[in-house]
């Protein structure tokens, strides 16, 4: 798949950003995909979004979006959907056209990372139930962790190791969005992180850059598979015996990618801990 060797290859390992037993590197690119479009926070906050059910009773397994705006919409696999008849998680990446209608695929279960409110009502940033309970008795040590993270200039993803096994890779190929979601993301990771803040783990600086720079090049070795999305652009499948991913691709543009990878073979241990970042890696 051309674009995305073209797109890895522009891809650099940024500044260590380290806290605790969770260590991030930022990802850098030069430039970003010329594609524009709004985060979920922005549309629902501009009204620019209505989510209802796909009928009167309700289907499990759809919701349907209207975009109202004359720009493209993103919604991130994992993001969480709330108001409807049930409660919905997004299970892929979709970019929304302007004014059109879509149904697009969600499961019914609180394993999202992020919830929102439908019917027009304002975007909410609370987290998940099970997400909200963690936060509450974490609170303080999860400000600690997020204040150690900020996005950086031309940062457009995020390689996450916990206790000194990697975590996952995020991307969204768009400067200012990735700035948004920022936050977001880094959290999904803090949620298992806590599980283990205050065991004795010790890593090497320069193990783990190894350890980044060896885990990009086996994405950018992966074989990939590409399928037209419900909305638009292609979806995405990686899979090598080192990583596996998803993600979105329009218009010859990587827009967005979730990877998840192995030390030397091996599970990384986040295990099945739902309504966080390891969730999505246990649905891959």
């Amino acid at each position: 798949m051309a674009q995305m060797k073209e797109f890895f290859n522009e891809i650099k390992v940024g500044a260590k950003q380290n806290h605790k037993n969770m260590t991030l590197y930022c990802l850098l690119s030069a430039h970003d995909a010329p594609v524009d479009f709004l985060t979920l926070d922005n549309a629902l906050a501009n009204d620019a979004l209505i989510i209802t059910e796909v009928t009167e009773g309700g289907s499990v397994p759809e919701l349907k979006v209207s975009n109202k705006s004359e720009i493209n919409v993103l919604l991130l696999d994992g993001e969480k959907l709330v108001g409807a008849k049930q409660n919905r998680v997004l299970n892929t990446t979709i970019l929304i056209a302007p004014r059109s209608e879509t149904n697009i695929p969600v499961s019914c279960v609180e394993q999202g990372r992020w919830s929102y409110r439908a019917e027009r009502m304002s975007a909410s940033h609370s987290p998940t139930v099970a997400m909200a309970d963690l936060y509450e008795s974490h609170k303080d040590a999860t400000q600690a962790y997020l204040s150690a993270f900020r996005p950086v200039f031309n940062q457009v993803g995020i390689i996450v190791f916990i206790d000194g096994a990697v975590a996952g890779i995020e991307i969204l190929n768009k400067f200012q969005s990735f700035r948004e979601i920022h936050s977001k993301l880094v959290t999904s990771y803090v949620m298992d992180a806590l599980e283990t803040a205050n065991m004795d783990t010790k890593s090497n600086h320069h193990s783990l850059r190894a350890k980044a720079s060896n885990l990009l090049e086996a994405v950018h070795q992966a074989s990939f598979e590409e399928r037209q999305s419900v909305a638009l652009g292609n979806d995405l499948r990686l899979q090598s015996e080192r990583c596996m991913g998803s993600g979105l691709e329009f218009e010859g543009q990587i827009i967005q990618l979730s990877i998840f990878g192995s030390d030397n073979g091996n599970d990384t241990g986040t295990g099945n801990r739902m309504r966080r970042a390891s969730v999505r890696r246990e649905r891959k």
